[in-house]
């Protein structure tokens, strides 16, 4: 990308400084401008955008940030737990979820509901917004039907 693009798409807001951070970036490994850590107890690395150093400009957000509704961060929470019990036995190097195992758990953490067709459904649909944001993918073989869907 072009300097011209860049401040055709982010126009300066902050002044020199914050052209000198562009141009430092531009010039050097965007790794600069981010942290990466290591989860010792999950043995996962992830990456932190570094803050604004004295005489630099706020960049904008180079690692996407989204706000997840409950039912979702639930569903991953529960997904981490299982990726982590599955790790510890070493197994396979690939772990297969059915949809059923899924809504198996998540109902403990939801509000009671009297219809199970609906909690069903609601669970399909923050389990859709899960593959969207791509932590799952959906399983297609024959093993699986479309009823039973396995991630």
């Amino acid at each position: 990308m072009s300097l011209g693009l860049l401040l055709e798409e982010y126009p300066l807001e902050q002044g020199l400084a914050e052209l000198a951070t562009y141009l430092k970036l531009a010039t050097s490994d965007v790794t600069s401008a981010t942290d990466v850590l290591f989860d010792e107890a999950d043995g996962y690395p992830y990456l932190r955008q570094r803050a604004a150093v004295d005489g630099e400009a706020e960049l904008p957000r180079l690692i996407q940030r989204r706000q997840l509704s409950y039912p979702v961060s639930l569903i991953l929470v529960l997904l981490r737990k299982r990726l982590a019990e599955f790790d510890a036995t070493g197994g396979d190097t690939r772990l297969v979820v059915s949809r059923d195992q899924v809504a198996d758990q998540v109902p403990l953490f939801l509000s009671d509901t009297a219809n199970e067709a609906r909690l069903l459904d609601r669970i399909d649909a923050h389990l859709n917004k899960v593959i969207e944001l791509g932590f799952l993918r959906r399983r297609r073989d024959r093993m699986t039907s479309s009823k039973c869907a396995a991630f």
